[in-house]
């Protein structure tokens, strides 16, 4: 299949197929759902080429106040550039005390392919290149409006390509806030990760001038936020990004710490969902068929991932606690409805022991990751370039 598709890409004769959409529920409501393209595996590998060929040409002309769907960037390192925005050193105040958080509203579904058109216009000199562009790009629209303002928008959502589109025609909003920044002499500080954004600001009216600036090059862009809270103060708490953005509670009285925890809506949605995921197995269906091994590794991912997503969390040794007694209890008692046997066997046969006095659950095959067992992770940075930038990468794209 490479072979054939390497000669297709050579004759210019490759033309994308149509995805199969599929409606999955969002996480925060039943009643709304996110359309995922599903792709073939020939359009997969073409669009995961082509990110390839974009990302060194791009990845340079973004700013840093940009965090998502970049190669040494996370949601680690964007709230901790928010925290580190809100703090002030000792014997000072802190610069930004105002704050809102921003959501562009279904951004991948809403995205006017003509603005992604024009904008990879600016960077991208190959015709052939911005041709197989477009029509990846043309793949997974669709028409909205009447006859006499019909237009094309909407990008796949699940593909490789997607997000380094979504930033690049996102990159207006970033150019304008660091503007609103100097222009205010650093009284603006805004921080996107993908469609979330964070205005900070020094007072509340810099807050409301800085959001009606970004609605603006929205507007132009055929695109708007979800909603737009008032300003607050950022002592009182900022929700962003799933965490809640909040002072550290410190000894020296003339010092500003932020931090983040995971809020308690957050930890309950955690709950349900390792309470679903160990839900066993219906009457109607043989207990045997089910493969026990698995079942741990799949719920070993699971929270592999929290642990990742919240390592930083002020909170997170008492949520990892919390996350591996409610995993403990539910595996025992999904091994003890499995195999139908009693307690004490069920020690005798699955219990092992761990190092510090943790314990856990094992099956041949597979055991049971206790979080709170697992050693503390501190990077040096986190922020980090991509393996193949240079300084040499900057230059040469700013020459051209």
């Amino acid at each position: 299949m490479l072979a054939e598709l390497a000669d297709s890409l050579f004759r210019r004769d490759y033309r994308p197929c149509r995805p199969r959409w599929v409606d999955i529920p969002k996480h925060d409501s039943s009643a709304r759902f996110r359309r995922i393209g599903i792709l073939t595996i020939r359009d997969r590998i073409v669009r995961a080429a082509v990110k390839q060929v974009l990302d060194p040409i791009l990845e340079p002309i973004f700013l840093p106040n940009s965090f998502g769907f970049r190669v040494g960037r996370s949601v680690d390192a964007a709230l901790d550039a928010a925290s580190w925005a809100l703090s002030a050193p000792t014997g000072e105040k802190p610069k930004l005390l105002w704050a809102s958080p921003l959501d562009v509203e279904n951004c991948f579904p809403t995205l006017d392919h003509e603005h992604v058109g024009t904008v990879i216009a600016e960077h991208i000199a190959d015709a052939e290149l911005f041709s197989l562009i477009q029509q990846l790009v043309a793949t997974g629209g669709e028409t909205i409006g009447r006859l006499w303002w019909q237009r094309r928008c909407g990008l796949i959502q699940d593909s490789a390509l997607s997000p380094l589109l979504c930033n690049l025609a996102l990159h207006s909003l970033d150019v304008t806030a660091a503007k609103i920044g100097q222009d205010t002499q650093a009284g603006v500080a805004v921080m996107r990760y993908a469609d979330d954004m964070l205005v900070l600001a020094r007072d509340a009216n810099l807050v409301n001038q800085a959001i009606t600036a970004l609605r603006g090059v929205l507007a132009r862009q055929h695109q708007r936020f979800k909603r737009i809270p008032a300003p607050r103060p950022a002592a009182a708490g900022v929700d962003w990004l799933g965490v809640t953005l909040r002072p550290r509670p410190l000894a020296q009285p003339d010092s500003t710490i932020f931090g983040y925890v995971v809020p308690v809506a957050k930890i309950e949605s955690m709950l349900t969902r390792l309470h679903e995921m160990t839900a066993p197995p219906s009457d109607k269906i043989d207990a045997a068929a089910f493969n026990m091994a698995k079942w741990i590794v799949s719920v070993n991912s699971q929270l592999r991932d929290w642990r990742q997503a919240y390592l930083f969390a002020d909170n997170a040794p008492d949520l990892f606690r919390l996350l591996d007694d409610v995993a403990r209890e539910r595996i025992g008692c999904l091994l003890k409805t499995v195999s139908g046997l009693s307690w004490t066997e069920i020690r005798r046969n699955h219990f092992a022991m761990l190092p510090r006095g943790f314990w856990t659950w094992e099956v041949p095959g597979a055991r049971l990751t206790v979080l709170s067992s697992l050693a503390p992770h501190a990077p040096r940075r986190l922020i980090r370039r991509p393996i193949w930038w240079t300084d040499r990468t900057a230059n040469t794209v700013r020459g051209s």
